[in-house]
């Protein structure tokens, strides 16, 4: 009986994010399209319509997700809430494809961000997430435009990052320890911008819970993991060689923060599983997108099956760790 309520609470959830995407992609085609011009195709012959029906639809999604959030808070959500949270989702949608199909580097990007009105676009991608910057930054009040831009560095920071998960040799491992937070940088930006989220522990457990849906598996002890204490997620190596140690250290870091926090609040233990089941949708597309890289060869065969059973397993350990741990449990 538990087990047929809890599917029914991801009844809402399911239809937000698939069904009302595509209702809600003719508000995001509206809001972007000002920003969006004639830009001719890119040099690697990608047609922009592609990349830009991709950020209408990740637009969509995000507008959905800020309307979960809000329901949780018991607040409305305003048109500039929601047109902010839209534009976000554009413009990383941009950044990836960006870095997906240009060579550019942290300098390009980061001159991007400072200063939007002198940078000269390269390519009809970048002119695109410079439109889309700005439209941020008229958005929002004069004191919060530094903040913004010190988030969208971290973000830049993280994207860039993650150009290497296109080398075809690299292995999965590999590949999981440098996406780590990207899903969960994105909803974390949400949440900064529109200060919803007020404690500072919550708030960096979100950027790290995108990671850990990408570590979980069946083998992992995760008390014993608790029991060998926690590393700093910010102090990534520069060599990747040791993927597996790194896989170990960050499972251990994310995890326990997961469990260090006390959610006496129902509301916040809510918050978070919506949370997991957005960035498990995320990265199940992502991983059933993965073309080009020898290591998801098998996803690359199987892409639907196997991203619908991850999102599964995925849903599964969240639901476990937010509403069955004791969380009176200090680590």
């Amino acid at each position: 009986m538990a087990g047929i309520l809890n599917l029914i609470r991801l009844i809402p959830i399911f239809y937000s994010l698939i069904v009302g995407t595509a209702l809600q992609a003719r508000f995001a085609n509206k809001l972007l399209s000002k920003s969006i011009k004639d830009y001719p195709l890119d040099p690697n012959g990608k047609p922009k319509d592609r990349v830009i029906s991709k950020m209408y639809t990740y637009g969509a999604v995000a507008y959905f997700s800020v309307l979960e959030y809000a329901k949780l808070f018991d607040r409305k959500v305003t048109n500039t809430e929601r047109e902010i949270t839209t534009i976000i989702n554009a413009m990383i949608i941009g950044y990836d494809e960006l870095i997906d199909h240009y060579e550019t580097n942290d300098n390009d990007l980061s001159e991007m961000i400072n200063n939007p009105d002198k940078y000269q676009a390269q390519n009809y991608l970048e002119q695109i997430i410079i439109n889309l910057y700005k439209d941020i930054l008229d958005k929002v009040p004069q004191d919060r435009q530094k903040d913004i831009r010190e988030i969208f560095s971290q973000v830049n920071y993280i994207q860039v990052k993650s150009k290497l998960q296109r080398d075809p040799n690299t292995s999965l491992k590999k590949i999981e320890a440098i996406t780590l937070t990207k899903g969960g940088s994105t909803v974390v930006l949400y949440l900064q911008l529109l200060n919803w989220i007020k404690d500072d522990k919550l708030f960096e457990t979100f950027f790290d819970l995108g990671g850990w849906l990408q570590l979980n598996d069946d083998k992992s002890d995760y008390k014993k993991d608790l029991e060998q204490g926690v590393i700093t997620l910010y102090t990534y190596p520069n060599n990747y060689e040791n993927a597996d140690q790194l896989n170990e250290k960050l499972q251990k870091h994310v995890f326990s923060k997961i469990m260090a926090l006390q959610f006496p609040d129902k509301k916040k233990r809510h918050l978070l599983y919506v949370f997991f089941v957005i960035v498990t949708l995320h990265n199940a597309y992502v991983l059933a997108s993965a073309q080009k890289s020898k290591a998801y060869k098998f996803l690359n065969q199987n892409g639907i099956m196997s991203s619908f059973i991850t999102m599964l397993l995925s849903i599964k350990y969240c639901y476990k760790t937010i509403y069955n741990y004791n969380y009176n449990q200090s680590i």
